[in-house]
């Protein structure tokens, strides 16, 4: 059989302990979490994310400079009414069609400018939408 080249989590036990609890007349109840890992959680080299890490320090303004194309939305109408959207965050996903750019959808949806782009960044970061 050929090892994974996954990294794993180590167990939060010690491995060897285990082995002599298996072995000896002990059993497998014996076994106590090591003093050291009590306090810490076991660290991993795998991270899970479903898109990739926004550079948050940016300002909402800085963001939508570094956008490129058109907002398109990305959710069906079921998965659109499930989000917890309020009427301007609503309004702005309607003119999101793929037709019109990002700076005339600002300008069209007649909110303030912070507001609408902190709206649209809301909205990209959590995968509603995309911009082609």
């Amino acid at each position: 059989m050929r090892a994974s080249s996954k990294p794993t989590i180590p167990p939060p036990f010690d491995v060897s302990e285990y082995a002599r609890a298996v072995a000896g007349s002990e059993g497998a109840a014996s076994l106590r979490r090591p003093a050291a890992r009590a306090h810490s959680a076991p660290s991993s080299h795998v991270r899970i994310v479903g898109r990739p890490i926004e550079d948050s320090f940016l300002t909402n303004e800085s963001w939508a400079r570094t956008v490129e194309g058109v907002p398109r939305v990305m959710l069906t109408p079921d998965e659109i009414k499930q989000l917890p959207l309020d009427h301007r965050a609503g309004f702005l996903l309607s003119l999101m069609d793929g037709s019109v750019d990002f700076d005339s959808v600002v300008e069209l949806s007649g909110l303030d400018r912070g507001d609408a782009l902190e709206i649209a960044r809301e909205l990209y970061e959590s995968g509603a939408l995309i911009f082609r």
